[in-house]
């Protein structure tokens, strides 16, 4: 049975050094990214406010957490598109442009790189598991410079089904032909935990953008 483990309010020198304590047992970590290791959760809703017009949606709150696939019936009215796949294309193409505008430190979490930095200097193996798109994802983690402390990253493109269910974070596990006790999950969402909490792998919730 899987635990969770503690939850963070914040992310200072000190919270990374009781970390320790929690992923000194472990080998393999693996991180969430919206609201976990970057606060990109409002760029997301700023686009999708943007192709809505003066509609109204619903708040960035009530879709907190939740993939283009669950947030596209909540606004498919208000946006007045005839597929998912339209709203992506328009959704992706401005969320990259939004990206390569915005400044990586408003994004990332001023600590994050020092956490990632931390894992990896004593040999632990990191993933992101994501459940945003494949296309937003890998641009996002370059302009930010974090790409380069995952030796995989796992988008909706990468599995069947997605949070809430547990197949991404099953996936990573498999990728490192690793055992449930040897690994350990960042999360910060709903959705996310309860992804977290089905995979039998112990975890840790995140809450330091709020601590902010």
């Amino acid at each position: 049975m899987n635990r969770e483990l503690c939850d963070f309010l914040h992310l200072e020198d000190s919270d990374i050094d009781l970390l320790d304590t929690y992923t000194k047992e472990k080998k393999y970590i693996f991180f969430d990214m919206d609201g976990t290791i970057l606060n990109s959760e409002p760029l997301h809703y700023q686009v999708v406010q943007k192709l809505c017009g003066n509609n109204e949606i619903p708040s960035m709150e009530e879709t907190f957490g939740m993939s283009d696939e669950e947030v596209y019936p909540l606004i498919q009215n208000a946006l007045g598109l005839a597929s998912l796949e339209e709203f992506l294309e328009l959704k992706n193409s401005a969320l990259i442009g939004l990206i390569g505008q915005s400044d990586p430190n408003n994004i990332r979490h001023r600590n994050i790189r020092k956490l990632l930095e931390s894992l990896t200097s004593k040999g632990l193996k990191l993933a992101l598991v994501t459940a945003s798109q494949y296309e937003v994802t890998h641009p996002l983690l370059e302009h930010c410079e974090l790409k380069k402390y995952f030796e995989i990253i796992i988008t909706e493109r990468e599995v069947e089904k997605g949070k809430p269910n547990p197949e991404p974070y099953l996936q990573a596990q498999n990728h490192f032909n690793a055992k449930s006790e040897e690994c350990l999950i960042f999360e910060d969402s709903p959705t996310g935990i309860r992804a977290a909490q089905s995979s039998g792998i112990d975890y840790i919730v995140v809450k330091w953008f709020e601590g902010e």
